[in-house]
């Protein structure tokens, strides 16, 4: 899981047909995982790390903060994990500023999946 596409393709694992359990979405992503060596789980964590890394500019937390008024440094994480959620593409747009909704939106149990398996 070295390249940004292996990372990618497992986050496709997600289940949205139960949308609103954030747990039961999460499900396949963390049973595949916990079914890898310890060594595909520290690199999806680091991937997982540097992309919200990338989402972390003074920029983007103004664009937070413009969408959500009372945001807080947590709010601002747990948005940016949306982006991780919807894929490469939209990754992509919401790190150049194209997709302000993701301000309004939150997935924290996102962080905890690399511990969960």
């Amino acid at each position: 899981m070295n390249k940004p596409q292996g990372f990618w393709a497992v986050m496709e694992l997600c289940d949205w047909s139960h949308e609103g359990d954030d747990n039961k979405v999460l499900a396949p992503l963390i049973q595949y995982l916990s079914q890898q060596e310890d060594e595909i789980i520290f690199q999806f964590d680091d991937q997982m790390s540097e992309l919200l890394y990338q989402l972390d500019t003074r920029k983007l937390a103004a664009q937070c903060e413009q969408m959500e008024p009372n945001m807080s440094g947590d709010s601002f994480l747990y948005s940016r994990c949306v982006a991780l959620l919807n894929g490469s593409e939209y990754y992509e747009q919401a790190r150049l500023g194209r997709r302000k909704e993701i301000w309004t939106m939150e997935f924290e149990a996102l962080l905890y999946v690399p511990s969960r398996a």
